[in-house]
């Protein structure tokens, strides 16, 4: 059988697109497919034992990915470790994993990184760098509404409101405007 279409069948099953919602199947599919080796199975089992609240097999499957390469498992075990889900709670390898898949080009870990970047998690604080980031991420060619994690509410609400924009000394209103319009469009899609 063709390893990719077996996967790409589990993560419809999962997302519950172009065929009911059916975590049994996509479980099944996706196994088929890591027989297989196909390099992203790992990371959809791994996000399907996460949607289901079987937090030690999905930090076993996002391991097993990363191994294989995935960068979107980079921002899995990030989250796992800054959140101490699972794993003890380690900031350091946290960002570790974030700065990882942001140099494979991982979107959601370039916005982590810039996080941890501006609000000193796992690093030292630098919020030049993090402006940067901000705003090579805006200028990358694709919809935030792509974007799976901004962080908490709370954080979000730090990165684009007046404290998080004076405390980067922005000085561009016109950036924090956009990201915030970007977001308030994905809001209402």
């Amino acid at each position: 059988g063709n390893d990719y279409a077996m996967n790409n069948l589990g993560d419809h099953y999962i997302r519950g697109e172009g065929v009911e919602q059916d975590f049994e199947q996509a479980r099944q599919w996706l196994e088929k497919a890591i027989e297989l080796k196909n390099p992203l199975a790992h990371y959809n089992l791994g996000c399907l034992y996460e949607l289901q609240g079987q937090l030690e097999q999905a930090f076993e499957q996002y391991q097993m990915a990363e191994k294989a390469e995935n960068r979107n498992a980079c921002w899995a075990l990030g989250r796992f470790y800054e959140e101490g889900i699972v794993a003890d709670s380690d900031l350091v390898a946290a960002f570790s994993y974030y700065k990882k898949g942001a140099e494979g080009e991982d979107t959601n870990c370039t916005c982590r990184l810039a996080r941890c970047y501006a609000l000193g998690i796992g690093t030292d604080r630098d919020t030049a760098r993090a402006r940067q980031m901000c705003a090579d991420i805006l200028a990358r060619e694709y919809p935030l509404c792509d974007l799976e994690d901004f962080g908490t509410k709370e954080e979000l609400g730090r990165c684009i409101g007046k404290e998080f924009r004076a405390s980067l000394a922005i000085t561009d209103e016109n950036l924090a405007n956009a990201v915030e319009k970007k977001l308030l469009a994905c809001k209402t899609e």
